[in-house]
């Protein structure tokens, strides 16, 4: 059994104190982000187009003012009413690029990101089922690198034929880097996967995610060309912003599902798809600053939409009915199964269960479960008449009693745990100095 409530561990527990600072410190970095970005937003195009009368006014190439501008030439966009862009491209530059290092040293060093990323792979496959395995599995070949050529093959084809040959060479770009830059890191590397023998050659390596970093780097390219085609178009500057903010969220949740997805089907550990979400948006970002400075091209919107939508349904479903029966098999739940004869564990075999549970950061938590072999309404019984009840099944009352500051013990309701997609079939609990006991199985 394990002790889920009234547990505590005196020395590592800390008091109420320090969990309001750091609620404080998190709402106050939340609020002042909020407050930036929107400060950035209103008045960047202000700021930049005072920035341009500057740099054009009274030009002299003999002191350092000259030397300033000629910096600031080169780092700022073209045109002024792209700086909202700007700036998120910047900060992407920024935060992503760190994260990677981050990320990067945590893995190499063995950190306790280790530790999460063992925990999230057994969790994940605890919680397989049929259904789950085929919705992730097309998912996941939606991100497959032979569906995200294509649709870079297509956004080229509309580009070429629209003669944008500057959007052509960040297509170009975008795509060459992603594809090695992946393959340059897992050279690098060598970092395994959760299960070996998914894939051949340098692929075998998992970090990271060529998926994650693929999907990625596409989603966020479209986002930056369709935002900077949007000013050929008479919309206000509110609607501009609105859209922004619906396609870079389109985006950055497309490249997160497919990279959940690879978790899902245990390809990769989270920090695999973690590092190769910051490396596919810094290489977006860094493509997205230089395509600012070019001239803008007109581009057709609805092409922009519809022409890489329709390849991904075409070539992804192609992908998905020619491989999806394999890809079951290969993406298959591989939890590893330990075989022992029935004397041997009796004899000495039952020792080898670890005797408590691991938490996400590597410290002892409850007590682990046991194996019980036998007939279930006879254990039922007997755990009765030793104290144990029945735990009461969950409604909307007991889920809003939770709430409440004043409530015993006994009244606070126990929630199901799925095991391999499969909840417990007997829960009971006992009340043990003001400690409850929760017995699953």
């Amino acid at each position: 059994f394990q002790a889920e409530d009234g547990i505590r561990d005196v020395e590592r527990s800390r008091g109420l104190g320090d969990v309001y600072k750091r609620q404080i410190l998190l709402w106050s970095f939340f609020w002042a982000s909020k407050k930036i970005s929107r400060l950035l937003i209103l008045k960047s195009s202000q700021w930049f187009e005072a920035t341009y009368r500057w740099i054009k006014a009274n030009a002299d190439t003999r002191n350092r003012t000259a030397l300033v501008k000629k910096c600031l030439t080169l780092l700022l966009p073209r045109y002024a009413e792209e700086a909202a862009i700007f700036f998120l491209l910047v900060f992407l530059l920024v935060f992503c690029p760190m994260g990677f290092i981050i990320v990067t040293q945590a893995v190499l060093l063995k950190l306790s990101i280790i530790q999460l990323d063992k925990n999230v792979f057994y969790f994940l496959q605890s919680i397989r089922n049929p259904i789950f395995d085929r919705f992730f599995v097309v998912i996941t070949e939606l991100g497959d690198v032979i569906v995200i050529f294509f649709v870079f093959v297509s956004l080229i084809i509309i580009f070429l034929l629209q003669k944008a040959r500057r959007t052509v060479l960040l297509s170009l770009t975008s795509l060459a880097g992603s594809l090695g830059l992946v393959r340059l890191f897992k050279w690098i590397f060598q970092l395994e996967r959760p299960v070996a023998n998914l894939y051949q050659g340098i692929s075998a390596w998992g970090f990271p995610s060529g998926h994650t970093t693929h999907s990625a780097v596409l989603y966020g390219t479209i986002f930056i060309i369709l935002i900077r085609s949007l000013r050929q178009l008479k919309v206000s500057t509110k609607t501009i912003r609105i859209f922004t903010w619906i396609s870079l969220s389109s985006a950055v949740t497309i490249s997160s599902i497919i990279g959940f997805s690879r978790l899902y089907l245990g390809a990769h550990w989270f920090s695999d798809a973690l590092g190769g979400f910051f490396l596919g948006w810094a290489w977006v970002a860094l493509c997205g600053l230089f395509y600012l400075k070019t001239p803008l091209e007109k581009i057709n919107i609805h092409s922009l939409i519809i022409v890489p939508t329709a390849t991904l349904l075409v070539i992804g479903g192609w992908n998905i009915r020619t491989n999806i029966k394999n890809d079951l098999m290969v993406y298959a739940s591989r939890l590893p199964v330990q075989q022992i004869t029935y004397n041997r564990w009796l004899k000495s075999g039952w020792k080898q269960l670890p005797p408590w549970r691991i938490d996400m950061h590597g410290g002892i938590k409850q007590p682990f479960q046991f194996q019980y072999v036998g007939d279930l309404d006879k254990l039922r019984e007997d755990l009765a008449r030793s104290g144990w009840r029945q735990a009461k099944s969950i409604g909307l009352k007991s889920i809003l009693i939770t709430l409440s500051p004043e409530v015993h013990l006994d009244d606070l309701p126990i929630f199901p745990r799925l095991y391999n997609g499969k909840f417990e079939k007997l829960m009971l609990f006992k009340e043990m100095d003001e400690t409850r006991l929760v017995f699953r199985l």
